[in-house]
């Protein structure tokens, strides 16, 4: 990509941080006797949902500056809670202290990621690979965040069960400002899942889910495309999405016009 590096890596782990941050805030909002808590800061962002929670994580850390000893042990004391790993992300471009800080604490490589984006104008052209006629995809009303919860849960699971999905429910809201939920339907049956959320003019493609008997259809590429004509008219200028590598999701990204950005590292700590 032509651009700067340290100002698109900035920008989009910026966004990303931002959209958690929103879910983190709803749940705040929907259960304030609650224990979840929003850290933010010049350093970057760190939200707690609930003991063990898969949301806890710090986020976009060393983008405007450096993460000092005290402020790391901060959000370790936060996030350690219950004695459960502390698990952050660490970008190419944060600041290079921050490298050095978390190997004197121990912290091991817990996963890899690409970062794939994309540009948006008004000019681009989405028609992308075809898919199976029956799929149909549309944006979900509050209403319904359960379906789009137990679809979510059930995919990553490898799963065809629709079952009780109060884990991830916990994690997401239709309350969260600034996102969009997406349902797959394959012959009217519920078959995939998505969130789109939209911070600082960057869209941010998350949470993609597809049931095991409906892959193979296109429903992943059909929700990609959905997404990114939303985008497009919310006037966002970039559109990007956080994935393991060498895996089914990049490829269907990279079939839709997304280049591989910058590689990152899940940190895990305990």
């Amino acid at each position: 990509m032509k651009h700067d590096l340290s100002e698109l890596v900035c920008r989009l782990e910026t966004a990303q941080a931002l959209q958690s941050r929103s879910f983190l805030l709803a749940a705040q909002r929907q259960h304030p006797e609650g224990s979840a808590r929003a850290m933010r800061g010049r350093w970057g962002f760190a939200q707690y949902f609930s003991e063990g929670h898969f949301l806890n994580q710090a986020l976009a850390l060393g983008m405007h500056g450096p993460l000092s000893a005290r402020q790391l042990t901060q959000i370790e004391k936060q996030l350690s809670r219950g004695g459960h790993p502390v698990v952050l992300e660490l970008a190419p471009t944060a600041d290079p202290a921050l490298a050095s800080l978390l190997a004197e604490r121990g912290y091991r490589i817990q996963a890899f990621q690409q970062v794939l984006a994309r540009s948006l104008t008004t000019r681009n052209d989405f028609g992308l690979p075809d898919w199976d006629s029956q799929i149909a995809i549309r944006c979900l009303e509050a209403d319904e965040m359960d379906l789009w919860c137990q679809v979510v849960q059930a995919g990553f699971q490898d799963s065809d069960e629709l079952e009780s999905a109060e884990d991830t429910a916990s994690g997401f809201s239709a309350q969260a400002e600034g996102n969009r939920f997406f349902l797959a339907t394959v012959g009217g049956q519920p078959a995939g899942a998505a969130v789109l959320g939209c911070f600082a003019r960057v869209a941010v493609f998350s949470g993609t889910s597809v049931l095991p008997k409906f892959r193979g259809l296109g429903v992943q590429r059909a929700l990609l495309k959905a997404r990114l004509e939303v985008a497009r008219k919310d006037r966002c200028r970039w559109a990007c999405s956080a994935v393991l590598p060498g895996t089914v999701s990049q490829a269907n990204l990279e079939q839709c016009g997304f280049r591989v950005a910058y590689p990152k590292l899940e940190m895990a700590l305990g």
